[in-house]
């Protein structure tokens, strides 16, 4: 007996949303993270000393530290004074305090920040292929005559205009 296309997308859609379960679980986590990454949260303090060539001015040290956050305070014939740390033009050490998220939060943020040459790059795509899957199966859990399927389409429209209402200000 042939399966209608209704209940192949019923099952695929229960199936693929078991499967996803646990990394949408990991993905918010990290993103409810990230979030409030500028607030300190769930991070920890840590002093870095890096070796830098000797005699760099303070402007050259930020952008070679690749600190967000770091802004030269005081800059004299011997040192740089940043809002994190300093740096000897004789010697070249800088040093500077640093926030890193702790584990496992750490590791779960690296997902958001994956690119596509490794292989968490591929299955964070994969993840994003399987809830856009989700959301488009969804259409065929209620035949469209059906009340819940008129209210399912409105809460849908809502989120996508909510959606670009944050585009448009943020």
């Amino acid at each position: 007996m042939a399966k209608s296309a209704l209940m192949v997308m019923r099952t695929l859609h229960r199936n693929i949303g078991f499967l996803v379960m646990g990394m949408t679980i990991i993905f918010a986590l990290s993103g409810v993270t990230m979030v409030f990454r500028n607030a300190g949260f769930l991070q920890t303090e840590k002093t870095e000393v890096k070796q830098l060539p000797q005699g760099m001015q303070g402007s050259a040290v930020v952008d070679m530290l690749h600190q967000k956050d770091m802004k030269v305070v005081n800059e004299t014939a011997t040192t740089v004074t940043f809002n994190n740390g300093t740096y000897d033009k004789t010697t070249g050490n800088a040093s500077y305090k640093s926030k890193t998220a702790i584990f496992p939060m750490n590791k779960f943020m690296s997902l958001h920040k994956s690119k596509g040459q490794n292989l968490v790059g591929w299955l964070v795509s994969v993840y994003g292929l399987c809830l856009l899957f989700l959301a488009i199966s969804s259409l065929w859990m209620f035949k469209p005559a059906t009340k819940q399927f008129k209210k399912g389409m409105v809460w849908c429209s809502a989120g996508v205009i909510i959606t670009i209402v944050l585009l448009i200000f943020a």
